[in-house]
């Protein structure tokens, strides 16, 4: 997630055709989405004439800092001019790495991902900027303030594919006569014990992304990724040489901004301390591994702007039968209700304070599956005056599958009793006890 738009104007070119280079600009906006207008085309006219176009899944370019690689380009606009025989094109483009050039069918491949992503710091309470002020005797106001900038000792996290590292890290501008501005945040390096490709990389850092944003009630976006491989290296000159670290942007799943406010515990479903830190990490990785497709399947309900109810439903509760299949071992054809009230009783004592009762969670695991198997056979019983209603089973049916992975984390039951009396959780209880 960029701060603000930028633009790149350089050259361009289709890879195996580096003697056609291309003059145009780059555009990649604040969201991570690009755009790149060509001043004059990778096709002469004849071949643009006649819809001879090429390959533009991925397209190279330079300016004169860096080498850019733009990835599943589809070409958005083309025209030319018949008595000049000039042209001009246009492409989205869905991902831009900054730093490093791979060719058309070269795998984006890494052993490193270092990522920022935001609200992680807010949640974890990691800082180093401690500040005193000074009031003297007679002296209207503040006399002085001493601001203490320290950087933390980092967090080390083993786990099945490799090494996890958060690292706390300082920086300081300065804004004119206004003074220097010191700032913090949290950078996690992803260390993999073998070189596995850019996608399934990015997979690890969604699990952390996805408890960032389960923790804080917040969709928390990458503020930024960079990756790294044993053959990338930045010559420094006169013999010296470092790994490089390029940068990718892409219009990413979850998008949003870090908050602006404090997060305390009333705010969070759970504080980092309660849920274990760095072992606390480590059992969520081997648990989200594990259940990823259903855990993402649950969270894309918490990212989409606008959605339906109906999808909120079927994309809460589907999870939830998958969930009991692996849990329980139970493949073979189980009613929907047996699974949800099995899961039910796994998760125990915060689940039930959300419904209320033990009868109000029959009622719901009853009014699920009614509702799922509406949904997934169109049979029209519950149309949009039933939105309400669908709405706060859905809800219900996150916390459960929630509820349901922190117990596979061994969660702390300080833990629990932090979730069901924070803000959200009393907000949703009292909802769906108006309708089951």
């Amino acid at each position: 997630m960029e701060d603000e738009t930028r633009e790149v104007q350089g050259e361009f070119w289709v890879p195996g055709r580096p003697n056609r280079k291309v003059p145009g600009i780059l555009t990649i906006s604040s969201d991570g989405g690009a755009h790149l207008a060509l001043i004059g085309t990778f096709e002469d006219g004849d071949d643009m004439l006649k819809g001879r176009l090429g390959d533009y899944r991925r397209i190279i370019g330079m300016d004169p800092k860096n080498y850019y690689t733009l990835d599943g380009c589809i070409r958005t606009s083309h025209s030319i001019s018949v008595g000049t025989m000039l042209g001009r094109q246009g492409f989205k483009v869905n991902q831009v790495i900054t730093g490093a050039v791979f060719e058309q069918d070269e795998e984006v491949s890494v052993d490193r991902l270092r990522v920022s992503i935001a609200n992680l710091l807010n949640w974890t309470k990691i800082s180093g900027i401690t500040e005193e002020w000074f009031l003297e005797e007679g002296r209207r106001g503040v006399s002085r303030i001493i601001i203490t900038a320290e950087p933390q000792e980092s967090l080390h996290i083993r786990t099945d594919f490799g090494g996890v590292r958060i690292d706390h890290v300082l920086h300081k501008t300065q804004r004119a006569m206004r003074g220097p501005e010191l700032t913090q945040d949290l950078h996690v390096v992803f260390e993999f014990d073998d070189v596995i490709s850019a996608s399934d990389a990015l997979q690890y850092v969604s699990d952390l992304q996805n408890l960032v944003s389960i923790a804080t009630f917040i969709p928390s976006p990458f503020k930024k990724v960079e990756f790294s491989h044993p053959a990338l290296i930045e010559d420094l000159g006169e013999g010296g040489e470092r790994r490089a670290w390029p940068s990718i942007s892409a219009e990413w799943n979850i998008q949003g901004r870090e908050s602006e406010k404090v997060l305390y515990e009333f705010d969070l479903m759970f504080t980092f301390e309660q849920f274990g830190e760095a072992q606390g990490l480590a059992n969520w990785f081997k648990v989200a591994d594990e259940h990823r497709d259903l855990l993402g399947r649950v969270m894309a309900t918490r990212y989409v702007q606008k959605p339906y109810a109906r999808d909120l439903l079927l994309n809460r509760v589907v999870p939830l039968e998958a969930f009991h299949k692996r849990w329980s071992g139970v493949t073979s054809r189980v009613d929907l209700v047996d699974r949800l009230k099995d899961l039910a009783d796994y998760a125990g004592e915060p689940f039930e304070k959300l419904l209320g009762s033990s009868e109000a969670i029959s009622r719901w695991c009853a009014a699920a599956k009614d509702m799922r198997h509406d949904f997934a056979h169109h049979l029209g019983q519950y149309s949009g005056q039933h939105a309400l209603e669908i709405l706060h089973v859905s809800n219900a049916a996150y916390w459960l599958f929630i509820i349901c992975l922190l117990r596979k984390c061994s969660a702390s039951q300080a833990l629990f009793e932090n979730l069901t009396s924070c803000r959200q959780f009393r907000h949703h209880s009292s909802q769906i006890a108006s309708v089951i």
